[in-house]
């Protein structure tokens, strides 16, 4: 049973840190917290995301889950988030972490890269009356006759993520970790969403309710470098407030503080 991050080769490099930091591959904040942290349950392998696909994404999460083990924790660290206001089940999870916008959908020419989920898939391959919307998407395609099966893409992209969704599950499945973890920003906002997926998922599924933000310890004392804090970003004005610790350098804000995090449950 272990912790264990997962990060985007291409993330910030505070992220790559942070990342490092929480896995105990940073010696000094090692030190700095032998005493604080359970550094015997954290995986000393950051499982990094090489590109912006779903093949390697569901490889390193998957590789993760196993590296967790029964029980475990699976901490994804970059990426970006996002919840419609007012709509509790609408919720958005990027997987690119250099994403323009979390302002996407899945309809034709607004569904950007194509790497996330929303609330389209809690119950996408179920209905209680006719054809699921996985099956309407998959003759859509296959029926589709535009050059490139171009007038189907953003279903395709749908297919597509359902499909990765469905690859974690498994794999959740066959070792049943305890918590899937999104550090990205609000998500958590949209609790119905994350209820969902926890559901799908068969895990828990943590995700915090608000805005978040990696910093650089470098805007305190210039001599350190190469060290980070995962903070809420409306701590981010000055050092030692709220969440913007020293411990954060380690640890993420509390993730079971319904205050600032909602946790689903499956």
């Amino acid at each position: 049973m272990k912790k264990v991050a997962v990060v985007h080769a291409g993330a910030a490099q505070v992220e790559l840190d942070w990342a490092k930091q929480f896995a105990g591959l940073d010696a000094e904040v090692k030190k700095q917290f032998a005493t604080v942290v359970q550094w015997v349950e954290r995986s000393t392998t950051v499982h990094s995301i090489a590109n912006v696909t779903w093949t390697d994404t569901v490889a390193a999460v998957s590789a993760a889950i196993k590296d967790a083990g029964t029980g475990g924790t699976v901490v994804v660290v970059s990426g970006h988030g996002g919840a419609v206001p007012g709509n509790v089940d609408r919720g958005i999870i990027i997987w690119d972490p250099n994403a323009a916008t979390v302002g996407l959908t899945w309809t034709s020419g607004n569904f950007g890269n194509g790497m996330f989920w929303d609330g389209d898939h809690i119950g996408y391959n179920t209905s209680s009356s006719g054809p699921s919307q996985k099956e309407v998407d998959e003759k859509n395609i296959a029926d589709d006759t535009s050059p490139g099966k171009q007038d189907t893409l953003h279903k395709q992209k749908r297919l597509e993520a359902f499909l990765a969704l469905d690859q974690i599950r498994v794999a959740i499945a066959a070792t049943k970790i305890r918590r899937l973890t999104f550090t990205s920003c609000t998500v958590g906002a949209a609790t119905g969403f994350i209820d969902g997926l926890a559901k799908f998922l068969k895990t828990e599924v943590a995700a915090f309710n608000q805005e978040t933000s990696v910093i650089d310890d470098t805007q305190y004392k210039p001599s350190v470098q190469g060290k980070s804090r995962l903070i809420l970003f409306a701590d981010n004005s000055a050092d030692g407030k709220g969440t913007n610790v020293m411990l954060a350098r380690a640890n993420s804000p509390n993730l079971d503080d319904p205050k600032i995090a909602h946790v689903g449950r499956p």
